[in-house]
């Protein structure tokens, strides 16, 4: 479909502060949502079906890993390694809590912890699939999906990568970013329950940004009410 060599392997990947919390966070849901998904349920028994038949094993389900033989297309969970992130040809990554990785320039030099260099590991792993994509759509082949890249974070700073992501979807047509508070997103944490009315109570800046998703300009800032300052 992409016209890409039959040899090439398409890789999945899902990248976390560890590899425990990316197989935690990310690829349990995931792989769940795989074995109970009736779509999948069906597909897997045509695959058991044509591959008794042919005497040939067409997928693999692991507890780690998820691999598609006859579409090559192999999917899985992995740290932050960019030794082992980088060279691989993806149509789908994500990272869990990218707000949280070091985004600063002590982090440049590191090859685990540094938000830049992770995230542009994996985006640029993207390019392949995304060129394929945009060229079999100008070819005419309207139902070719692009590659993709999703991020789910809660913010650290206004500095962060998440917040940096934030505010570069706000004017891009091709980037679709949600920043929501807590209580917009889970039914179950209305701002008025007494858990976050007690969370803002004993911190309001920490719970801003912990449940609100707005992150202070400074970690222990002089001044903590920006309104108070423009205003005046």
């Amino acid at each position: 479909v992409y016209r890409l060599l039959k040899s090439n392997i398409l890789q999945g990947t899902f990248v976390a502060l560890t590899f425990a919390q990316a197989k935690d966070t990310l690829w349990d849901p995931f792989y769940g949502n795989v074995l109970e998904s009736p779509w999948f349920c069906s597909y897997h028994e045509m695959l058991d079906s044509y591959g008794s038949k042919y005497g040939e094993e067409l997928y693999n389900i692991k507890a780690t890993f998820l691999l598609y033989k006859h579409r090559r297309l192999y999917l899985y969970p992995a740290g932050p390694d960019l030794r082992v992130l980088r060279g691989k040809t993806r149509f789908l990554a994500g990272i869990d809590e990218l707000g949280l990785f070091p985004n600063d320039a002590s982090a440049m030099k590191n090859i685990k912890m540094n938000a830049h260099e992770v995230y542009t590991s994996l985006e640029n792993s993207l390019a392949t699939v995304r060129q394929a994509s945009t060229l079999c759509l100008e070819s005419g082949f309207y139902n070719v999906p692009q590659a993709l890249f999703i991020n789910i974070s809660s913010p650290f700073s206004v500095r962060d990568k998440i917040m940096e992501l934030v505010r570069k979807s706000q004017n891009s047509s091709g980037i679709l970013g949600w920043h929501k508070a807590t209580w917009e997103m889970n039914p179950t944490l209305p701002l008025s329950c007494q858990y976050l009315t007690n969370k803002f109570r004993d911190d309001p800046i920490g719970a801003m940004r912990d449940f609100g998703a707005k992150p202070p300009l400074t970690n222990n800032g002089f001044i903590t009410n920006r309104d108070y300052v423009t205003s005046n």
